[in-house]
């Protein structure tokens, strides 16, 4: 059994650092089939691993003693929570596409972007793979920011026009800043980057390491100036997901209370950096639009940033004096920076004003588009009053997509219409009003959520959702002490945020996937011993 687990681990192993590493910077043509060439090489490398995992696992001594250790037990016992969960959202994916009348579609997602059941299913199958196999080592999320280091860097030599690898030569200057780095579209850019960004916070927090420390808080800066200059809103969600609950973590000791404002502190440095880059270089870069130019014309940014860098001089010269933190500290209990060394008020309090943060976002939502007062609030109201144009018409999109819904049969308001079919139920429904109004076809929702809601049903959504909440239930019980596991959820976290205003593609979601798999890999028991 120890030789069958070295096998499958090592190959296991393999295959992550390949998507980890690979898969984020792959391409072949440029832009013109980089989300193709990806899905091939997710679809290539996972299959890769299935066959071999199944090929091993068939040999007549383990299956044997395969058999032997699965006799007497019930299902329970076998599966977790997030099995049963990744099992299901599988089913229904098979389900949604048998049953749709689009059936080939819906197997292939050839309609939409690749994302039918049959990568659904893959996804399912990586996950058991992974999970139940890799020997969990910290160094894979050092392989992974490092990717997405190259991921930022590229992207920020495309925001001075450099264009080093030529990507850009063969599309219209108008598609120019819709897509960079290795990546393509802005949006899975910043979609991407809030995942490393997301893990490598955490990783600052908890590292005790000074030359590491600094490593991952460079590595923190460049992605604020990535997300910053990807100019997309989906990369404040999940900039806002990151600030709301890392305190959930760092607040456990000092070190992560100090750090914790030095990222506050870091990002909006990095707003006011980049608006001095765009002055200087104002005939080199492309201009940032978005929120951007709300937050850097603040005077309250202002204030705020340097009231925090004072912040952070006066916790550093308070700490010191006091004498209570070691730095250097090679104790197991130093190492994981979990074990509380800090009165549990900051916490109890930073869990009150989340609360209190989202009562009064749902309230100025509420008072903004039921009660009409959204004069109040002035340029504010143009991000809290849904209408056909927010978001990029995203308003318009999610209201067909509900509309439609509606006039769904019993079955597919059950199952939906089939995996990545949106597509085809707005040309079938939609198709006028988006061709005379907005002049394009909408292929996606541009929430994920509500993308899996219409085409694999809420039954797929619900099992969708349920592999998160109870892999993240799995993390925090088991696996609260190893920083590089809690990163990799903070990275799936980001994500998750952001995903409400963007779409899921084979570009992102492998990896986002692949960081929650080799996170639940790391809380099996005694998988450090």
């Amino acid at each position: 059994m120890k030789q069958k687990r070295n096998w499958l681990s090592l190959i296991t192993s393999i295959y992550v650092i390949l998507i980890l590493a690979v898969h984020p910077l792959i391409f072949q043509d440029k832009y013109h089939n980089i989300l193709n060439v990806k899905y091939y090489f997710y679809c290539v490398c996972t299959i890769g691993v299935i066959i071999l995992t199944a090929g091993y696992l068939l040999m007549p001594s383990s299956f044997k003693q395969l058999r032997s250790n699965l006799k007497g037990k019930k299902i329970m016992q076998i599966l977790t929570p997030t099995d049963l969960a990744v099992i299901a959202f599988a089913a229904l994916a098979l389900l949604s596409a048998l049953f749709s009348d689009w059936k080939y579609e819906a197997f292939w997602g050839n309609e939409g972007r690749l994302s039918g059941a049959f990568l659904l299913t893959l996804y399912a199958l990586a996950y058991f793979c992974v999970v139940k196999n890799l020997k969990f080592r910290s160094w894979y999320l050092d392989v992974a920011l490092f990717s997405g280091l190259l991921v930022c860097l590229f992207g920020l030599t495309d925001f001075f026009q450099l264009d080093l690898l030529h990507f850009k030569s063969t599309i219209s200057d108008a598609q120019k800043r819709i897509f960079t780095s290795f990546i393509g579209n802005i949006n899975m850019y910043t979609a991407i980057v809030s995942v490393y960004m997301g893990a490598s916070s955490i990783m600052w927090i908890a590292c005790r390491n000074k030359w590491k420390s600094a490593l991952y808080l460079a590595n923190v800066w460049i992605t604020y100036f990535a997300l910053i200059t990807g100019e997309s809103e989906n990369a404040y969600l999940a900039l806002a997901a990151s600030f709301a609950f890392i305190p959930l973590y760092a607040f456990h000791t000092r070190q992560g209370i100090r750090r914790y404002v030095i990222l506050l502190a870091s990002f909006l440095t990095s707003l006011k950096v980049v608006q001095l880059v765009s002055i200087i270089f104002a005939d080199k870069v492309f201009p940032i639009e978005s929120l951007y130019v709300s937050l850097v014309h603040s005077k309250l940014v202002v204030y705020a940033m340097i009231g925090l860098w004072i912040l952070t001089v006066i916790l550093y010269v308070w700490d010191f004096k006091l004498c209570k933190v070691n730095i250097n500290a090679t104790s197991a209990t130093s190492q994981t920076g979990m074990q509380s060394d800090v009165n549990p008020w900051p916490l109890k309090i930073w869990k009150i004003l989340i609360f209190i943060g989202i009562i009064g976002v749902l309230f100025l939502l509420f008072d903004v588009n039921v009660l009409g007062h959204g004069e109040r609030y002035g340029s504010a109201s143009s991000f809290l009053l849904f209408n056909d144009n927010w978001g990029t018409n995203r308003g318009y999109i999610w209201r067909i997509a509900l509309e439609n819904y509606k006039e769904f049969s019993p079955l597919h308001k059950l199952l939906g219409h089939g995996p990545d079919t949106f597509g085809l139920i707005t040309l079938f429904h939609n198709a006028d009003e988006m061709a005379n109004v907005y002049k394009m076809l909408f292929d996606s929702a541009h929430n994920e959520y509500l993308q899996f809601f219409v085409t694999n049903g809420p039954l797929g959504l619900i099992a969708y959702l349920a592999i998160y909440i109870t892999a993240f239930i799995t993390i925090i019980k088991k696996a609260s002490e190893k920083p590089a596991v809690i990163a990799l959820m903070y990275g799936v976290i980001c994500y998750s945020v952001q995903a409400i205003v963007n779409i899921g593609t084979p570009i992102t979601i492998p990896i986002v996937l692949t960081f929650l798999y080799v996170a639940l890999a790391g809380c099996r028991e005694n998988v450090n011993k």
